[in-house]
């Protein structure tokens, strides 16, 4: 088997969130936000998986993969130092918000 093929199945079974639940809470939380706020992706990583860092923290790119495909659905924006931040192309610390998040930022400007 090749490294790719094996990449996916390092994960401890009780970590394995599936990408319709990442989904599924990401959408339930930036419904819940209040205007002008934003989520941290590590809040939706410790809800899935718990507080042992060791284990939320292998959610990190799944949740960082399921923003990126809200933001390209029109579901969510990614936010990197308070601005709108290309899908395809941020790389650092990010934020995800609500789509109307960006229409705020702009008249913020």
């Amino acid at each position: 088997m090749n490294d790719a093929a094996n990449t996916k199945s390092r994960a401890p079974k009780s970590v394995t969130a599936k990408r319709r639940d990442i989904e599924a809470l990401m959408r339930e939380r930036l419904s819940a936000l209040e205007p002008g706020r934003s989520l941290d992706p590590t809040e939706l990583a410790r809800a899935l998986a718990g507080p042992d860092e060791k284990v939320w923290r292998l959610l990190m790119g799944p949740i960082r993969d399921a923003a990126i495909r809200l933001t390209e659905a029109g579901e969510a924006t990614i936010l990197r130092k308070g601005k709108m931040a290309d899908p395809a192309a941020f790389k650092g610390v990010y934020r995800i918000g609500r789509p109307e998040s960006a229409d705020a930022i702009d008249a913020a400007t």
